[in-house]
């Protein structure tokens, strides 16, 4: 966690680029069905969907023998293994991240932990869709059409220009420092929005059932449509509603926690 947190902040301290690299570019696992992914360490990940399956990965070929990338059961394992300090320097700009292109099947699931910089090309489709995001990772430009998600994100991750389309029902639950901006969320059942620590929240939502609950210092902002909504905001933390169209409302309940 020390080196990660390292070079986190080598990476927004520095504006300067490192000396001339030499790039290894490789392709795997083409053609195998791949539907998860789980990320630790300093990747920028890009995805895609389609019948050509399949990543390809680019990084300077003196951080190949820390990283690693391995398929077993459709999960692609991207892992950076016992950095040295002497190397650090070299991740001191996000440029200089080892880059993986995964073309996915479909996507059941994603976990990233360490900071690791992710976005996709194109909507992506899948079923049931499981995200847990922790430690300094960020997404953006994330475009999902599911049946439906459970998606965790805590620490200091970030996630902008994030599109959920779900039949059923979307759960999300946002912690520690954490923020989820600019969300468009719709789903023609039951959306639930835990926000908690001091988390921030703001999305456009177009819902059946919409459920907020925010607690200790956390932020919600909230606007768009819903037919039957429940609000549960504890003392300390804030819950903006005043753009939520209200002649869509139906059935509204605000509850107070302490």
């Amino acid at each position: 966690m020390k080196t990660t947190l390292w070079i986190l902040v080598t990476c927004l301290a520095s504006s300067g680029a490192i000396s001339a690299q030499e790039m290894i570019r490789e392709t795997h696992f083409t053609g195998k069905e791949i539907t998860t992914i789980q990320a630790e360490g300093c990747w920028q990940i890009i995805l895609s969907q389609g019948e050509q399956t399949g990543v390809q990965l680019s990084m300077d070929t003196r951080l190949k023998p820390y990283y690693t990338c391995q398929l077993t059961d459709r999960t692609v394992h991207l892992n950076m293994v016992d950095l040295p300090s002497s190397k650090q320097s070299l991740l001191r700009t996000y440029d200089n991240w080892p880059t993986v292109h995964i073309t996915l099947s479909t996507l059941d699931g994603l976990e990233a932990s360490g900071c690791n910089r992710i976005q996709a090309t194109q909507p992506i489709h899948a079923h049931h869709c499981s995200i847990d995001l922790s430690g300094v990772c960020y997404i953006t430009d994330l475009s999902l059409r599911v049946n439906s998600l459970q998606y965790t994100q805590s620490g200091v991750t970030q996630t902008s220009d994030f599109s959920v389309t779900a039949q059923q029902d979307i759960q999300l639950n946002v912690s520690g420092v954490s923020k989820l901006r600019h969300a468009s969320l719709c789903s023609a059942g039951t959306l639930h929005i835990n926000a908690s620590g001091m988390a921030s929240v703001s999305a456009k939502v177009n819902v059946h059932t919409l459920e907020v609950e925010t607690s200790g210092m956390a932020h919600a902002s909230i606007e768009g449509h819903a037919v039957l909504t429940d609000f549960q905001e504890s003392s300390l933390s804030q819950l903006d509603i005043s753009k939520l169209e209200p002649n869509r409302t139906v059935q509204q309940h605000i509850s107070s926690k302490p």
